[in-house]
């Protein structure tokens, strides 16, 4: 699910460690930090994820077949640090909560089983990282420990006819004694670009982030836009181009967007917005319009504050901002829901905005599972609720776009499931998965998809995007140029029959 749809073990570890009591308190010896049922390893295979719990530490790990990582070792947990972040399901399986919602509330979450020890390559292979005292450069190893992750745990090779042992053994021969981390970035980049897959990225010192999506986004249709006017060739060689100006066209290209879009309320003053602008809503001639733009940021993290809290937060903040929005449009005949621009967030979210168009308990909406080496994670079926004082159950179109991204996909999914929902516009990006991380030894940390969203039908929608019922196209220079927005256009003539 974008950057912020997903939370690593290694910022669990800093959760923990942040909310840990100070070993200062006196702990019996008959009566561990931790209790007996958290104490062991644990290990969740289709992730690469282990930990080891012991009467008053957790240490986290990232692992493959010949390589592993320890991500962090947090001292003086109790077991109430560990029951906020993680739900005990059985004796045998524990849940993570954290950066997937609350206790009470959560999408799903990885499942840890109990097993014996730790992966053999935690025992026998552990990788010093840039930093520690036995750490030395060495690209080749760098390569190869990216090569083995997307080998192991990559969901879908096949769709996109990729030998990775191929282009791994290509991209090998591209290091030479004088490259520099950022051309191995682009090395690495190189060799998985064939994937076209958003949630597939190479984060280099968290100075940039380089990924190849699937269909274009509006910046990238900007920028093609850009050269075209101006002569250029595409993509545009960085000394050809004049950064400001190029960064002013797409400024004003993103604000007539939202312009085309305002002027279909009645006036400036009659659209409302919350959420920081998130959430923005009006009504006109009985038709309502509501605007979504991320399934995150509705809550700042803070250090005074775990996950789970600043995700409490969120929610709150969320559902007072739908609260207010869908009692202003309650007695509309019909609401637009646009999410053409949404890149997406946290799967919490998006199915606590989902709730509020709910008309009945447990709906099924989606089931997911991860890659598993040969085989997959068990089928976890997710079901919606309704939720909040206020529900709209009147006729609503749901506008997507190519930028329709990752947790607004999987929103999108959801709505789809409900029967009075008309979903129009583009199919979206095609970026379903989670996004699953792990470090190189040189400090980089990658992300790529693991797992498998389902319709309650069973159809899979990665790299294709979800379908629409009406297809229409999103922001083409012929709708800039005659001031319309035809989603809109569409959506009114829907729901005014």
């Amino acid at each position: 699910m974008n950057a912020l749809k997903y939370l690593t073990i290694g910022v669990i570890a800093l959760n923990i460690a942040a909310c840990s009591k100070s070993s200062s308190k006196s702990t019996a010896p008959s009566e561990p930090a931790i209790a007996a049922k958290y104490q062991g390893v644990w290990q969740a295979s289709g992730y690469g994820d282990a930990m080891k719990v012991s009467e008053n530490k957790v240490s986290f790990y990232k692992y493959s077949t010949d390589y592993c990582f320890l991500e962090n070792s947090v001292d003086d947990v109790e077991t109430s640090d560990i029951e906020q972040g993680y739900k005990l399901l059985d004796g045998t399986s524990l849940e993570e909560v954290t950066g997937n919602g609350t206790m009470a509330f959560s999408a799903p979450g990885v499942v840890f089983s109990k097993v014996s020890t730790l992966p053999s390559s935690c025992v026998t292979n552990l990788i010093p990282q840039k930093g520690e005292a036995n750490y030395s450069k060495d690209f080749e190893l760098d390569l190869a420990v990216f090569h083995q992750f997307f080998k192991e745990y990559y969901f879908d090779f096949e769709t996109k006819s990729v030998d990775i042992d191929v282009l791994y053994q290509e991209a090998s021969q591209k290091i030479l004694a004088d490259t520099n981390e950022f051309e191995l970035a682009e090395i690495m980049m190189s060799m998985v670009e064939p994937l076209k897959d958003g949630h597939v990225e190479v984060a280099v010192n968290d100075d940039a982030v380089l990924r190849a999506f699937n269909k274009p986004l509006l910046t990238e249709v900007f920028v093609k836009e850009y050269a075209e006017l101006n002569n250029l060739p595409f993509p545009i060689p960085a000394e050809q181009v004049d950064l400001n100006d190029l960064n002013s066209y797409i400024g004003s290209m993103i604000e007539l967007q939202w312009e085309l879009v305002s002027d279909y309320a009645p006036s400036d003053s009659a659209i409302k917005t919350a959420a920081g602008g998130l959430i923005r809503w009006f009504e006109n001639e009985g038709i309502g319009y509501l605007y979504i733009g991320a399934m995150t940021g509705y809550a700042e993290e803070s250090d005074d504050l775990s996950d789970v809290e600043v995700a409490q937060k969120a929610l709150d903040n969320l559902d007072a901002a739908l609260e207010q929005a869908l009692s202003d449009l309650s007695q509309t005949q019909g609401l637009i829901v646009d999410i053409r621009t949404n890149g997406g967030g946290q799967d919490v979210i998006s199915l606590a905005i989902a709730g509020r168009f709910a008309a009945s308990d447990n709906i099924h909406v989606y089931s997911k599972q991860a890659r598993d080496g040969d085989a997959r994670t068990e089928l976890v079926d997710v079901h919606v609720s309704p939720r909040g004082n206020t529900k709209y159950l009147s006729p609503v179109v749901l506008l997507t776009s190519n930028n329709t991204v990752s947790g607004a996909e999987v929103f999108t999914m959801a709505m789809k499931q409900f029967s009075n929902v008309t979903i129009v516009g583009e199919a979206t990006q095609g970026s379903f998965s989670d996004v699953l991380n792990f470090p190189l030894p040189n400090g980089f940390e990658i992300g790529l998809s693991n797992e498998f969203y389902l319709t309650p039908q069973g159809d899979w929608y990665e790299h294709v995007g979800f379908p629409v019922d009406v297809e229409v196209p999103f922001f083409t220079i012929d709708q800039r140029e005659e001031s319309v927005d035809l989603g809109i256009e569409t959506a009114f003539e829907i729901l005014s029959q």
